[in-house]
């Protein structure tokens, strides 16, 4: 039903998928690529998913409703988070999807914004920027 697939990508190693990656195959009792008895997870590997400010992540599609299923990304993953959210699966809680830690809105850095806080950015410009364009003839 659950198809989880972690992101492996240098970011996501250097936050600690790998042993985000461990821990859940110990917990499910099943080896990456591999099925629970029951039917209900299934876990793999994707590359980059473009969360990587996010890192470490995961993304699980719901197959069981084939003509609507869900493709829901967990992000700034732990250990504490990720066994949540495998018990939420399990028992059909209702669980939010993002970042998991609480610390950012969508992909903003984890303080909020930091740069391109400038509603005009600031110069030297290469060009003026209010000049008309030349007309070539």
């Amino acid at each position: 039903k659950y198809h989880i697939q972690f992101c492996i990508t240098t970011p996501c190693q250097l936050m600690g998928c790998d042993d985000l990656i461990h821990r859940t195959e110990h917990y499910l009792n099943i080896p990456m690529k591999g099925t629970t008895h029951d039917g209900l997870f299934t876990l793999g590997e994707m590359e980059c998913m473009g969360c990587c400010v996010n890192a470490p992540m995961c993304v699980i599609s719901d197959y069981s409703n084939p003509a609507n299923f869900s493709y829901n990304f967990y992000e700034d993953l732990s250990w504490d988070s990720m066994k949540n959210i495998l018990n939420c699966l399990r028992e059909g809680k209702p669980l939010n999807y993002g970042s998991q830690a609480g610390l950012r809105k969508v992909a903003e850095p984890a303080g909020g914004k930091t740069t391109l806080l400038f509603k005009e950015p600031p110069g030297p410009y290469c060009r003026d920027l209010d000049a008309k364009p030349e007309v070539k003839k």
